[in-house]
């Protein structure tokens, strides 16, 4: 079992603005990323099944994770939240970004700890 930190400002994000299927959908996807490359491997159908939302929500999701925007809080890709790369892999823009706050945060709280 892998464990998948997720910003306690999530609820401040862009995406928090959006309907719910698409927040399920952010939040499943995640979940599910590989968390040393920050990929996800998935589809329409997929990301539907995994998330619980039907297929044209993971369609409408997908989608809008791959748009500019103009709301988002990081700057990178002009604020997507995905990247296709090829076939059904996409990486999860700001990945790394969040991997290594998470990182850092536990390094502070085990040397507070020691």
């Amino acid at each position: 079992m892998t464990y998948c930190p997720i910003s306690k400002d999530i609820n401040f994000s862009s995406v928090w603005e959006q309907p719910p299927h698409i927040r399920i959908a952010w939040i499943t996807i995640l979940a599910k990323k590989d968390q040393q490359t920050h990929i996800i491997e998935t589809n329409p159908y997929l990301l539907s099944r995994m998330a619980r939302i039907s297929q044209d929500e993971a369609v409408e999701a997908l989608e809008y994770f791959q748009k500019p925007d103009a709301n988002s809080r990081s700057t990178e890709e002009g604020g997507r939240k995905l990247k296709r790369l090829e076939g059904n892999e996409y990486l999860v823009v700001t990945g790394a970004k969040y991997a290594k706050l998470a990182e850092e945060w536990m390094q502070s709280v085990n040397e507070q700890s020691n």
